[in-house]
């Protein structure tokens, strides 16, 4: 059992997030006896305790668990007097770090890159805004995208650098700005070379911004379709291999694929052949993924039948330029 909140906070919410296709979730807790329960473990339930009495607790801790572990009932107070006394000595909380912190002085305190007036102004207005677009001259050419969220997947932001370097951390992309959006700025002309040409960039990106195992379960379906392409002599399979490994090239075009539901599919239907592999391993420590599903491709079968399923069912998607929620794109001066 992790002795810290934090730790257990982040293992549930690996599978408790809102971008999951399951409707609910099982935590299972480590159920040690007296002789192997170790004073962490009562720590933790302590802690989680008062985090419940101070502003909610964002776990549940099973009944059994919190009545072996939770003794002190003078926690809650105990905490509130040492708060009192820390505001009369005037003394410092050190390692309380808001992850969201850089993002909210970019239009708060006095190093702000927009006036807290400016902001409650915009975020006041009540017209609906498909998206908005802003071209500042700039030393070299840059792009910040927000992209909107939906009801499974939360709003995201990046930032494409002159080096074409993708970056996604809240953190970093606030350094870029401020990097990049200097107080002698001035803006430019609307550019739609330029705001194609870092769309064209994105799009062709949404592969590399998938979570790892979505993205894992492609690369491995498309290189064990290409084998099975160089290996086919029936033409009417080759025709339906080929135009299943098109589903994988990221398109220009109006309506492209949803690589993360896509990616859920192939998931779907190489897990069995995995499990397979697994069940029959001759060494169990060894760790079996899907990437081990490359060498035995001649075992994985792709029925016509399927392949026609799989290019018919394929999820579709806008252009990401649809789901631009705010943009500003930075041209360097010629």
């Amino acid at each position: 059992m992790p002795s810290v909140l934090r730790i257990v906070e982040q293992r549930i919410g690996r599978v408790d997030r809102m971008d999951s296709p399951h409707e609910t979730i099982e935590a299972h807790w480590p159920d040690d006896s007296e002789a192997f329960a170790l004073k962490g473990d009562e720590r933790l339930i302590e802690t989680t305790e008062v985090v419940e009495n101070i502003y909610g607790s964002n776990i549940n801790v099973p009944p059994s668990l919190r009545n072996r572990h939770f003794k002190n009932t003078d926690s809650v107070q105990s905490l509130i007097n040492e708060y009192r006394d820390f505001v009369k000595e005037d003394a410092e909380w050190e390692g309380i770090h808001n992850s969201f912190q850089p993002v909210l002085q970019l239009k708060e305190g006095e190093d702000s890159l927009i006036q807290e007036e400016y902001y409650e102004q915009i975020k006041g207005v009540k017209a609906t805004i498909k998206s908005r677009v802003s071209f500042v001259h700039g030393e070299n050419n840059w792009c910040f995208l927000a992209l909107r969220g939906t009801k499974t997947k939360s709003p995201r932001w990046y930032f494409i650098d002159e080096s074409d370097e993708l970056h996604t951390d809240f953190t970093d992309i606030c350094y870029q700005l401020r990097k990049h959006l200097t107080k002698d700025i001035e803006g430019a002309s609307w550019n739609q070379e330029a705001l194609q040409a870092f769309v064209t960039k994105m799009q062709r990106l949404e592969k590399v911004l998938l979570p790892h195992k979505r993205k894992r379960a492609l690369n491995v379906a498309q290189r064990i379709l290409e084998k099975k392409l160089d290996n086919e002599t029936d033409s009417e399979v080759k025709s339906l291999l080929r135009r299943t490994l098109n589903l994988f090239r990221p398109s220009v075009r109006s309506i492209i694929v949803d690589f993360y539901q896509f990616a859920e599919q192939w998931i779907e239907i190489l897990q069995p052949y995995l499990d397979e592999k697994r069940k029959n391993a001759k060494r169990k420590r060894i760790v079996y993924n899907l990437r081990n599903l490359e060498r035995d491709y001649k075992s994985i079968h792709f029925s016509k039948e399927l392949l026609q399923k799989i290019i018919d069912n394929c999820p579709y998607t806008d252009q990401i330029d649809q789901k631009i929620a705010s943009c500003i794109i930075g041209v360097k001066a010629s």
